[in-house]
């Protein structure tokens, strides 16, 4: 399974993705239209890619020029494929991996530099976490893709801006 950058310096380049279900590949729809609203330029950036899976956020991300990328994942199988896309692309010296469960890395990251911006997909099954207790506590830029389903969760009165693309929603904060 592949999924395909889709601007920057590295768009078109192929990505892997872990085999299986555990891991859900952002589709391209959504990286753009993140990326449209969050800059195209994201030159000194450090990015956070949280339940990074294949790591196409973060390295969509690299392509538009972010200096570093931490991808978050706890998946051995996940990380495998980042360290792979990593080599691929070139770019291994400026990507960091944390092996570690993405809810407590957060709980101990809270706050995050102003250059910072911090992407957060969690697995929307077998259930969507619940972010209610998490938010508030988060300080700095932050994106956090759900299910659109989940449009009356109480953490989303925190966002600055709700974008819906059917059945994948983004929700943007800046505490």
């Amino acid at each position: 399974m592949s999924t395909k950058l889709c601007g920057g310096k590295f768009k078109g380049r192929i990505l892997d993705v872990p085999e299986g279900l555990l891991t859900r590949p952002t589709s391209n729809k959504i990286r753009q239209a993140l990326f449209n609203t969050l800059g195209q330029n994201f030159s000194g950036v450090r990015f956070v890619d949280v339940y990074a899976g294949s790591g196409s956020v973060g390295f969509e991300a690299l392509s538009r020029g972010a200096t570093e990328v931490v991808f978050v994942e706890k998946n051995d199988l996940a990380i495998q494929t980042i360290r792979k896309n990593a080599r691929l692309l070139h770019v291994e010296s400026r990507v960091s991996i944390v092996n570690m469960d993405a809810e407590s890395y957060l709980l101990k990251k809270r706050e995050v530099k102003e250059t910072d911006v911090t992407f957060i997909d969690p697995p929307f099954y077998p259930e969507f976490l619940d972010l209610a207790h998490l938010v508030p506590e988060l300080k700095g830029e932050f994106v956090v893709q759900y299910p659109t389903h989940h449009a009356g969760a109480t953490w989303l009165k925190y966002a600055v801006k709700i974008k819906k693309y059917g059945v994948s929603s983004l929700a943007y904060f800046d505490l």
